[in-house]
């Protein structure tokens, strides 16, 4: 049997209502032909001849009355179905299931979190702990987007880069480095090998973190930690370095006693991307979301800038 399909119906329902194929066309735009082409197919879809003529004019049947009742809500429904959402972030009502490390969650999913709590108060957010699995549970439907250094992932996943993954070097005040910095003029990596290193652990998390840096120094560390936050007060109290993402860094250092050493660490170019299913890739309010998490995640141009002073051979551990 053939379809039925909304023009067909809009066609039978201009023709109850003018009573003439000719009328009918030109109310709808289009060819004589063509209307008489669907009520042909009409027709031998109902089985039952719709219209009759009466002089000039096409009477409907009673089977063609029976059908022109049910019109209005089908074409009706038809027309809500295949119109184009119109999106109000303000009346949205979503909980959001976010995997992400502890210091993407609060440099950047958090902060975006608040501001679309601002626009739509009946939004909720789960926040996920990033592991091996999180391709999968986003394949599932188990959480909704992942944020995590680029790396291949399945085919129906999409992606977007934030900005470039930095790493900056975060010692306590006063440590021998910056006597050393003074002595020389400026720092290399290989003069830090002389202390040793404080490293977030990413086996907990299934991932890797690659790197050009000194391979020894930083496969055993002397400390590593399950999360970000634990690598300021960490090294307080002691001559280690710890390797810290520069936006944990340079915030670190307005809440701790601590210093950024200045040497840039040149380390393998690598993403920080957000990853969601092919599913959700044309929701309006994930598209939305995105969107928010997309304009914090990337850097302002004054934390680019302070990015650029810190790494400066300036000497001063202040």
């Amino acid at each position: 049997m053939e379809k039925i399909d909304s023009e067909l119906l809009t066609i039978l329902r201009s023709l109850v209502m003018t009573g003439s194929q000719t009328k009918t066309a030109l109310s709808l735009s289009k060819s004589q032909s063509k209307i008489s082409r669907t009520l042909s197919r009409a027709r031998t879809l109902f089985h039952d001849p719709l219209f009759v003529h009466n002089g000039s004019m096409l009477v409907p049947t009673n089977r063609m009355l029976e059908i022109y009742g049910h019109l209005p809500k089908l074409l009706g429904e038809m027309e809500a179905l295949f119109a184009k959402e119109i999106f109000h972030p303000e009346s949205l009502n979503l909980h959001l299931r976010v995997a992400a490390i502890d210091y993407a969650a609060q440099y950047i999913i958090l902060p975006a979190f608040h501001a679309m709590k601002r626009i739509a108060p009946r939004i909720s957010i789960e926040l996920q702990q990033l592991n091996a699995d999180t391709f999968r549970r986003l394949s599932l439907g188990l959480v909704d987007m992942a944020m995590r250094l680029e790396c291949t992932a399945p085919n129906e996943l999409h992606s977007l880069e934030l900005y470039e993954a930095k790493l900056l070097a975060l010692v306590r005040k006063g440590h021998p480095a910056f006597d050393l910095l003074r002595h020389k003029g400026s720092l290399h990596f290989n003069d830090l090998l002389q202390w040793e290193f404080v490293q977030v652990n990413r086996t907990f998390t299934g991932l890797e973190w690659t790197t050009s840096l000194h391979p020894g120094a930083l496969n055993h560390p002397a400390v590593m930690v399950p999360y970000s936050s634990l690598l300021a007060p960490t090294i307080l109290e002691t001559d280690w370095i710890a390797l810290a993402s520069a936006r944990y860094a340079l915030d670190a250092v307005k809440r701790w006693p601590v210093a950024i050493l200045p040497i840039r660490l040149d380390c393998v170019k690598r993403m920080r991307t957000l990853y969601w299913h092919d599913r959700t890739h044309l929701d309006p309010a994930m598209q939305w979301v995105r969107s928010m998490i997309a304009a914090y995640g990337k850097p302002s141009s004054a934390e680019i800038a302070e990015y650029e002073i810190a790494i400066q051979d300036t000497g001063n551990d202040s």
